[in-house]
């Protein structure tokens, strides 16, 4: 992988190739199995770092159930950038600060 992002994220939350390999099943289980605009949701999500952060961010606090975590994924590869951030900054998270 050479998105910086996306290995900050792998970093931040201690992820291996294995734990990819489980939050792609995890998506495609979920729904997310599907092609949006370009993108097929349940790889896109592990290769770019807004949609991975906040899927992390929701699976370690239960923001969301995963049928829900996957349709809002779904419809963010429908809106711009940024969308996810600002909706982590409205529920209080600070989309800059990582947790383990």
């Amino acid at each position: 992988m050479e998105n910086v992002g996306v290995m900050q994220v792998m970093s931040d939350y201690d992820l291996s190739r294995n734990s990819l390999n489980e939050i792609y099943y995890d998506l495609l289980g979920h729904g997310a199995g599907q092609w949006v605009r370009g993108h097929y949701v349940a790889l896109s999500v592990l290769a770019y770092n807004e949609p991975f952060l906040y899927y992390m961010i929701a699976k370690k606090d239960g923001l969301h159930s995963g049928l829900e975590l996957a349709l809002i994924l779904v419809e963010y590869f429908k809106k711009p950038v940024g969308s996810l951030y600002k909706s982590l900054s409205e529920n209080g998270y600070d989309p800059s600060v990582r947790k383990n």
